[in-house]
């Protein structure tokens, strides 16, 4: 009976000797974080096309080159057209242009919205004259943008006060004025779903995720960047935003792979 009753109080310890162990693997187990996003070459259910283009930057703004850029976007599309695709998706600056004045542009690209929609980036300049780096969401028939709401520091603008950076642009930029930021993010409904709209460098800042939106279409121009890493860790930073805050992310690139960061949740 002595024996019985010293062991008693072992054997209702034995429960907290089991728990201990797995409340450890449980913290393991998160430290892992099981949430980590997935990264593929495309959509796999073949509704959205990531176009990707390979234009260096010293021909993208050449004049001359500007047919065969514009000839590469109508294929693109005709080509997703073909595939009974629902979204085609092609790079930032695809067109090089202020494409919000150029009728003869702006009229096929409709045409072609009423078969499939079509996202892609071009400038836009504003009645008051003012530049913007910014994504057209073709739809239907019609057409809506999103500016770019993050800009490059010095990039695309100057952070300096004004009068320190009209002078580095006049030194450094042969004097192009900067780009004007979008107040807000901008947010594109298709199909039904809204989509996060970003600009390359933008899709590396928080300000695009602390809404937790759960999709974004990014769009980007390495060129600037090439041959470099940048790619590389543009693409870290997504994941990491994806896995923070739940975002799939479709990337359509140009001058390095395009690809979809699918969110686990």
């Amino acid at each position: 009976m002595i024996l019985t009753a010293f062991r008693l109080p072992r054997r209702q310890k034995s429960p907290g000797r089991i728990l201990l162990p797995i409340a450890a693997l449980v913290c393991f187990l998160a430290a892992l974080d099981l949430r980590q996003p997935r990264i593929l070459s495309g959509d796999p259910s073949g509704r959205i096309v990531l176009v990707t283009t390979h234009v260096p930057v010293d021909l993208k703004w050449n004049s001359e080159h500007l047919g065969p850029q514009i000839r590469t976007v109508f294929e693109k599309i005709d080509e997703a057209i073909r595939r009974k695709a629902q979204l085609v998706i092609l790079p930032e600056s695809v067109l090089p242009l202020f494409l919000n004045r150029e009728p003869s542009l702006l009229q096929p690209l409709r045409q072609r919205a009423r078969k499939i929609d079509i996202v892609l980036g071009a400038l836009y300049l504003t009645s008051d004259r003012q530049n913007r780096n910014s994504a057209y969401l073709f739809h239907d028939g019609s057409y809506q943008v999103a500016d770019k709401a993050v800009l490059v520091p010095f990039g695309e603008a100057n952070p300096l006060p004004d009068w320190a950076g009209r002078w580095i642009n006049r030194i450094f930029f042969d004097g192009a004025p900067d780009y004007r930021p979008a107040a807000h993010p901008g947010t594109f409904t298709i199909e039904g779903r809204k989509y996060r709209i970003g600009v390359c460098y933008e899709g590396t800042s928080e300000r695009l995720y602390t809404d937790w939106p759960k999709h974004l279409i990014l769009l980007s121009n390495n060129g600037w960047f090439h041959p470099s890493v940048e790619p590389t860790l543009q693409r870290l930073l997504l994941e990491y935003y994806a896995r923070k805050y739940g975002t799939t992310i479709w990337h359509s690139v140009n001058m390095a792979p395009s690809y979809m960061i699918q969110a686990k949740w």
